[in-house]
């Protein structure tokens, strides 16, 4: 795999308000290197040179060699892209975490797994529901993938795809469950349509067991409230006399 160089400069202040000047300095963001049995190193890395470095085949898996310099000294390091922050809009590089690595000692990363083909499942009225996107391997570093590609040319209704039936290269070792799911096409139900008239008749008909409305039935208090008073005082005049 080819590598990236990325120019770096050590941070002799940290803290917030060292960390909000470095923003203000150009493309520059703060960033820390993390390795392993070693402190970590505060530094200052050009956001548009990590654009650069990312836009690679390899994405976040692309390997860095970080020229770190400052007044005194400088020094390199291998490096992957541990985490990038960034504002809540999603485009401006807020931060930066890198995690050293070694030539001759296994990393894990997560690898795109990208479905090849039109399954036939789809072409017959299936759905492809693909549930895993990303592998989770361990391997050296010179021989992390750019993908994992598998055909599902021959995949039907019903069929799925796990992660053991993955073309995985001999030199990476998944870190996950083998009989994980990773894709499946699925049937699609038609929901039976219900007549209309149909649907009226049964939405107009009684309950079960409900008795029917019986003739002269007794009026509810309201319907007594706004019946016509049949009690109502004769017109004078027709009094018994």
């Amino acid at each position: 795999m080819e590598r990236i160089e990325i120019s770096a400069r050590l941070r002799e202040k940290l803290g917030k308000s060292s960390a909000r000047k470095v923003r203000k300095n150009g493309d520059m963001v703060p960033a820390v290197c993390y390795g392993k049995g070693s402190s970590p190193v505060h530094i200052e890395v050009s956001t548009s040179a990590i654009r650069k470095a990312i836009a690679t085949p390899y994405k976040l898996n692309t390997i860095i060699n970080l020229k770190i310099s400052s007044d005194k000294e400088s020094f390199e390091k291998m490096v992957l892209i541990k985490d990038v922050q960034k504002d809540v809009f999603g485009k401006k590089i807020l931060h930066m975490d890198f995690i050293e690595v070694k030539e001759d000692v296994p990393v894990v990363v997560k690898v795109p797994i990208k479905l090849v083909g039109k399954a036939k499942g789809v072409a017959e009225g299936g759905i492809l529901q693909q549930t895993m996107r990303e592998l989770e391997m361990k391997c050296l570093p010179k021989d992390i993938p750019m993908a994992i590609e598998h055909d599902i040319t021959n995949l039907g209704i019903g069929g799925a795809i796990h992660v053991k039936d993955l073309n995985i290269p001999a030199t990476a070792k998944p870190v996950v469950d083998k009989d994980r799911t990773v894709a499946v096409v699925v049937e699609v139900k038609e929901e039976t349509a219900v007549p209309v008239a149909a649907a009226t008749a049964a939405a107009g008909a009684p309950a079960e067991g409900a008795a029917p409305a019986a003739e002269g039935a007794a009026t509810t208090p309201a319907q007594q409230a706004t019946a016509p008073d049949k009690a109502a005082a004769k017109p004078a005049g027709q009094e018994k006399k």
